[in-house]
């Protein structure tokens, strides 16, 4: 399960409490993956277990909204700020697949398959939307952040009505003596500057914004993203981690039950699977960064590089699913899922929290049981400004960060 942390009444921000990983193991059960296991995505977080809470940030929708400014998407999806070109936006369901898949799904069947046994969902990771009347709470910078794979901000928007005050709660991460590099992402879109935020180990002692320290060793990290630039790709940098274990992005690639109910997700998926199937020091476009080095516990030999996208067979049968359910599984088979971190729970969905419709009402946490790993097959795809190739196998032997400018 999950670690619950303990609320807090901050004076400025309400900060989620979820999964993620830097550089060395993935596998997030709440923890750093430099370190040790962790979980992201670790609890049996059920349609039903997000607060029923709504807030002056929602529309009649049930999606949040921003400032006018925010430019042409729609907070349905952070996906939508984004470029058409923007590697969770492209389309692969006519795709070529790639030349190893039969060889690399062999290796996840035989390595055990999903976390937990099947597709499940977790619905605990929110996404805040800032604007040109947020607060900007300072930033700290401590020395548990990994440079130079961070961004050094100065101020972190806080999203509106997300104050002490509001339903949300807040969360201490890591408090003072935690023996666990526990997760905490804060994931917020600030919409006057059209720049995604995402921050893993976000923590706050109700003045100034900063990354947990708790406990030594824990690397944390801040990845900023700006939606109007075009990126090369391999986005930041090669072997440069993020608020995920890839080096990507996951406010885009996380679903919303706005899109569900709409009837269309129309972006890649996030997903996650255990170390035992990743393969260890090795990714491929469209992310930058893995984890591994710990032959015990990580694949050697074909198994399944972060950033590897499948896309689920097109004659898969969806009728028998719910009508929620067809929605995500349609989504395998034109947008695809793509490895983004280590766990236990394949998939994350956004928290209903602060959104008017809920998840109780479209997807259940095992709605999605049903599809194997070889009902998959693994795409290639050419990636960024300068269109490499995903079947190019990115190997490491250290984390060294090379930042792009």
């Amino acid at each position: 399960m999950r670690k619950q942390y303990r609320a807090l009444v901050l004076s400025f921000a309400a900060l989620t409490a979820c999964g993620s990983s830097s550089s060395g193991s993935g596998d997030s059960t709440g923890g750093d993956a430099s370190t040790g296991p962790g979980v992201d995505g670790g609890g049996d977080a059920s349609a039903g277990d997000a607060a029923s809470s709504t807030h002056d940030g929602s529309s009649a929708d049930g999606s949040q909204t921003g400032n006018p400014d925010s430019g042409p998407g729609n907070p349905s999806s952070a996906a939508s700020y984004f470029s058409p070109q923007m590697y969770f936006n492209m389309p692969v369901d006519t795709a070529h697949v790639d030349a190893n898949s039969t060889t690399i799904i062999n290796t996840w069947v035989a390595n055990g398959g999903w976390g937990e046994g099947h597709i499940q969902v977790d619905f605990s990771i929110d996404v805040y939307y800032a604007d040109a009347t947020s607060v900007q709470a300072p930033y700290m910078q401590n020395s548990n952040l990994d440079t130079p794979d961070s961004d050094i901000p100065t101020t972190i928007p806080i999203a509106p009505n997300t104050t002490g005050s509001s339903p949300a709660p807040g969360f201490e991460c890591n408090p003072v003596g935690s023996t666990s590099c526990d997760d905490c992402h804060y994931l917020v879109m600030d919409t006057a500057n059209h720049k995604l935020i995402e921050v893993y180990g976000a923590t706050t002692d109700g003045t100034t914004f900063s990354t947990s320290t708790e406990p030594s060793g824990c690397g944390r990290s801040i990845a900023i993203w700006d939606w109007t630039k075009t990126y090369p790709g391999n986005l930041r940098g090669d072997v440069c981690t993020s608020a995920d274990a890839s080096g990507g992005l996951m406010a885009p690639t996380l679903f919303t039950v706005e899109e569900v109910a709409a009837g269309h997700i129309d972006h890649a998926i996030r997903f996650i699977l255990p170390n035992t199937v990743i393969q260890t020091m090795q990714y491929v476009r469209p992310v930058t960064h893995g984890t591994g080095g710990d032959a015990q516990n990580f694949a050697q030999t074909n198994g399944v590089p972060y950033g590897a996208r499948f896309r689920l067979n097109p004659m898969f049968d969806v009728s028998t699913y719910s009508a929620g359910a067809q929605v995500v599984l349609n989504a395998m088979k034109k947008y695809g899922i793509i490895l983004q971190d280590g766990g236990n729970i394949a998939l994350t969905a956004k928290s209903d929290t602060f959104s008017t419709l809920k998840w109780a009402n479209y997807l259940g946490s095992r709605d999605l049981i049903g599809p194997e790993p070889t009902d998959f097959e693994m795409v290639d795809l050419d990636y960024g400004s300068d269109m490499e190739p995903s079947s190019t196998l990115h190997n490491f032997t250290s984390y060294a960060c090379t930042r792009n400018p």
